[in-house]
């Protein structure tokens, strides 16, 4: 008997446990500032009155600078870019900010040839947990046991990985923690002189993953920004043109063909700046597919400029 009652209270102990750890972990992904939490939360700060989302990967994240688009638009907008990015978590990040940013207007998304393989997404469902109970409609893979836990709320620590648990523990001790260098969410590379030039190996010819989830996952991006009745651009940003695409990836022009035709049928504008000049400056870049702070500064001013005509357009 006393076997038992021994169990019963370790098991109720480690379900205690296991609950209030997970709590305080969701607690702190909430108020988190780092990487994907931060962007989230500063999506769910309402004060914010963000009219124009800039969202993609890396390619976003480093190379969009809100100072800009702000000053010539006169609009608030925010750079929800995150490294690596599929196209599956913008449609998440997308449909997030425009449930809790009511005066945006404009969703400016930047797409790259290898944003379709979403297997590769380094943001899997449980980075959503936090904010399944504000909105439940997040494009998830996992119907499996992860779902099934997540359901019991009490378990979602076991789901974590280290990084997650970091970005908890992280928001619970240094919420109010300001990142050096961090404006509105865009994060440039600062080093204007240090581009190296790829290894042999690196600019093999490949061809890079997709997947026609993917590409779909596009066509439900245009979906929800016509019902939601917010202007969607898309745009390509530049490439250092000595080396790229066409000594990099062999099936290029068969992703962004894809993407135009999508783009095409769906009257959508797609602003292309991979023959821009600014693509053939290669004092502009870090490597062959980021802008370092000076690039990205001449950049967004004339993706500004652009995003400005199109909003007075309509």
């Amino acid at each position: 008997m006393k076997l038992f009652r021994y169990l019963f209270i370790i098991i109720l102990s480690s379900v205690l446990i296991a609950g209030i750890s997970s709590r305080l972990i969701n607690i702190g992904l909430k108020k988190s500032k780092v990487d994907f939490f931060g962007k989230m939360n500063s999506a769910s700060d309402t004060s914010k009155k963000i009219n124009i989302l800039l969202v993609g990967s890396s390619r976003t994240l480093v190379q969009i600078n809100p100072r800009i688009i702000d000053s010539i638009t006169e609009l608030q907008s925010y750079n929800y870019g995150l490294n690596a990015a599929t196209i599956k978590t913008c449609f998440n990040v997308i449909q997030y900010v425009l449930f809790k940013q009511l005066p945006s207007k404009l969703v400016v998304l930047n797409i790259d040839y290898g944003m379709f393989d979403i297997s590769q997404d380094p943001y899997k469902d449980p980075f959503f947990f936090p904010y399944q109970n504000e909105l439940l409609s997040f494009m998830v893979n996992d119907s499996g046991l992860n779902k099934l836990v997540h359901r019991l709320k009490i378990f979602d620590i076991a789901m974590y990985d280290d990084k997650v648990k970091y970005a908890g523990i992280d928001g619970l001790i240094r919420s109010q923690r300001v990142i050096i260098g961090f404006y509105k969410g865009f994060y440039p590379h600062t080093e204007v002189n240090d581009f190296k030039e790829p290894s042999d190996e690196q600019i093999m010819n490949r061809n890079a993953s997709f997947s026609e989830n993917g590409i779909n996952i596009l066509r439900d991006i245009i979906i929800l920004c016509k019902k939601k009745q917010k202007k969607l651009v898309l745009v390509m940003a530049p490439y250092a043109k000595k080396f790229f695409p066409s000594n990099y990836i062999d099936n290029y022009n068969l992703i962004i063909d894809k993407v135009k035709e999508i783009t095409k049928s769906n009257q959508i504008t797609i602003l292309d700046y991979t023959e821009n000049l600014i693509a053939k400056n290669q004092s502009y870049f870090y490597n062959v597919n980021h802008l370092n702070v000076r690039g990205a500064d001449a950049y967004t001013q004339i993706l500004a400029s652009d995003i400005n005509k199109i909003l007075k357009a309509r």
